[in-house]
């Protein structure tokens, strides 16, 4: 046996002579590993009208890798399918082929020697440009092109395409950093993955009323680009104001880099914040995030190096991983009607927040570090409206506390314990229900009342060590006015 096929897939090669592959008709698929044994003795191989696309690195490194026969019905060859099969040095690729991926004969003789200025093969793949205009257009009869044909991409400054493109592949214009200007055409379908990665000189692009795809990160690091336009009478996505969003505007799909405003007020319809919408974004300080908004995707708001505000009033908002990462100039996040999603990564890597406003209560420090709803080094907590229960969970070192407006609470009884992890708890009664509302914090000094509690109840403290010392309590009448408790963890309550 020399081949192991299963469901038309060819898993591995046992080849007897392991330089000659002929692989037989009923394969349909190449796992990409199948001729990994053989990258320095393989020097032939025959692939099957079966097959109609080899996989990303199916001969890799292949490097005696003399003859390859191509079938017609082939469509499709994948990223570095032959890269650096430095012994590939003459191939016929059938009029079938649709579709070559980026890389996937570079290191190859037969690449390098190519040197006609439009290298066009298959069904109109152009699989490589030699030449130096700065203008570029590209022949009427390309249907696609292969993502590193453009050889001389860094000093391209304009580009025309042809109605016949329909697809923009992954990275196609990527690092063509002095492109200003580019031409889509009327016809043109999809753009697909970073296809525009890094044009650093693109500063405005037109998409045409035919477009029906476009990846969140196609712009990505396009850092001029200041309007995204869309051309009237485009089915599946509009503009406002230079903003790129869907059809029906209930998701935000890309701001652009530059985008001229600093303070972002997404609108009340969108339901949904693409992957990297925001991404790398230079000029916006502050974004508020509607009540409508359903879902931020992973990585929405990822380096967004001026960003300092955030408010978000949904509260049933759903967050991809990391959305926020990485915003280091991040301050304030405001969060009025609380959030039922928050998780600890929301905020991953934002070092220098320093005030967390959460249904009224308002977390300070310097910096604040989130996870969940906690904080470290928290230096002054400030409730203002009604707390729920575990709203102040596992905050570490908080010094102060106040406590703003009790009109509609009534403080009756304060219960302190000490732990080993987590010196102290207060754990309020209100209005008839336990509610545990600062659950494991350390260190807790002061308790402050500004605005006087109605009913102080007649004790209100049980301080309990449970480290080894003797268990001792404390009753306050309602009058009490300060100083109780453990000089080592409460030093004052005024109430």
């Amino acid at each position: 046996m020399e081949y192991e096929i299963e469901n038309g897939v060819l898993l591995t090669a046992y080849l007897k002579d392991n330089e000659t592959a002929i692989i037989p008709d009923s394969v349909k698929e190449i796992r990409t590993s199948a001729f990994y044994k053989y990258i320095n003795t393989l020097k032939s191989v025959y692939i099957p009208s079966s097959v109609k696309r080899i996989k990303r690195r199916t001969f890799f490194r292949c490097k005696k890798l003399e003859n390859v026969y191509f079938p017609e019905g082939l469509e499709e060859i994948d990223d570095y399918a032959f890269a650096h099969c430095c012994n590939l040095k003459d191939i016929q690729l059938p009029k079938s082929v649709k579709f070559i991926g980026q890389n996937a004969f570079v290191g190859t003789p037969f690449f390098k020697n190519l040197k006609d200025e439009f290298v066009i093969v298959g069904d109109g793949v152009l699989l490589k440009h030699n030449g130096d205009s700065t203008d570029l257009v590209i022949p009427d009869f390309v249907k696609s092109i292969c993502a590193d044909s453009l050889n001389d991409c860094d000093s391209i400054i304009s580009i025309t395409l042809p109605n016949s493109i329909k697809k923009l592949n992954q990275y196609q214009f990527a690092m063509c950093l002095k492109l200003k200007m580019i031409t889509l055409p009327e016809g043109l379908l999809t753009i697909d993955s970073k296809a525009f990665l890094n044009c650093a000189s693109l500063k405005e692009i037109t998409l045409p009323a035919s477009i029906e795809k476009i990846a969140g990160d196609a712009f990505s690091a396009c850092s001029s680009l200041e309007r995204i336009t869309v051309r009237e009478g485009c089915q599946n996505y509009s503009d406002i104001d230079g903003v790129l969003y869907n059809k029906t505007d209930s998701a935000l799909v890309h701001v652009p880099i530059m985008y001229r405003q600093t303070h972002y007020t997404i609108p009340e319809c969108v339901r949904f914040i693409n992957e990297g919408a925001f991404a790398n974004n230079e000029k916006i300080t502050q974004v508020v995030i509607p009540e409508s908004t359903e879902r931020i995707r992973v990585d929405a708001f990822f380096m967004c190096s001026s960003l300092e505000s955030v408010t978000i009033l949904s509260k049933d908002l759903f967050f991809g991983y990391c959305p926020f990462i990485s915003c280091d100039n991040l301050t304030e996040i405001y969060m009025p009607n609380g959030c039922d999603n928050l998780d600890n990564d929301v905020f991953d890597e934002c070092n220098n927040i320093r005030l967390f406003s959460y249904k009224g209560y308002e977390f300070r420090a310097d910096p604040l570090q989130l996870d969940y709803y906690t904080a470290e080094n928290l230096d002054e907590l400030i409730i203002d409206k009604n707390y729920d229960t575990g709203a102040y969970t596992d905050i570490v070192m908080i010094h102060t506390v106040a406590a703003t407006d009790f009109v509609q609470h009534h403080l009756e009884k304060a219960e302190k314990y000490v732990r080993e992890h987590a010196v102290g708890i207060l754990h309020t009664l209100i209005d008839g229900e336990s509610v545990l509302l600062f659950k494991g914090i350390i260190s807790m000094q002061n308790i402050l009342t500004r605005e006087q509690a109605e009913i102080i109840a007649e004790y209100a403290i049980k301080h309990t060590q449970q480290s080894g010392s003797a268990e001792f309590q404390v009753l306050i009448s309602e009058y009490a006015t300060s100083n109780f408790g453990s000089g080592d963890y409460f030093e004052t309550l005024e109430l």
